[in-house]
């Protein structure tokens, strides 16, 4: 028996298999310019210059954001889980699993 990470019912419905869990650092800031996230270190969302932010409404859940931005991506199929890791009035940093996308 293979283990995708997917049920029958996702299989008859054509999702997108999982290929494991990813990790991934994100960095949510509180500036004069609004809420945004930045992910650290990944080829496509870190941006060219290594400086890509997206903007996150005040009343947006960052969860949800979050995984909205890597399933769009093509990098993952769902968010599993988000910790912080450290935490202050301007920011939080915060670590990210994910099923990946095969």
């Amino acid at each position: 028996m293979e283990l995708t990470g997917r049920t029958t019912t996702q299989e008859a419905a054509g999702e997108p298999a999982v290929t494991g869990r990813g990790v991934l650092t994100v960095l949510e800031t509180h500036t004069s310019r609004g809420r945004g996230i930045h992910f650290c270190n990944h080829p496509l969302l870190t941006g060219s210059n290594y400086n890509l932010w997206f903007p996150l409404a005040p009343e947006e859940d960052v969860f949800t954001t979050i995984e909205r931005i890597l399933v769009m991506n093509g990098v993952a199929v769902n968010l599993t889980r988000i910790s912080p890791l450290l935490s202050c009035t301007e920011y939080t940093d915060w670590l990210v699993t994910f099923n990946r996308l095969q």
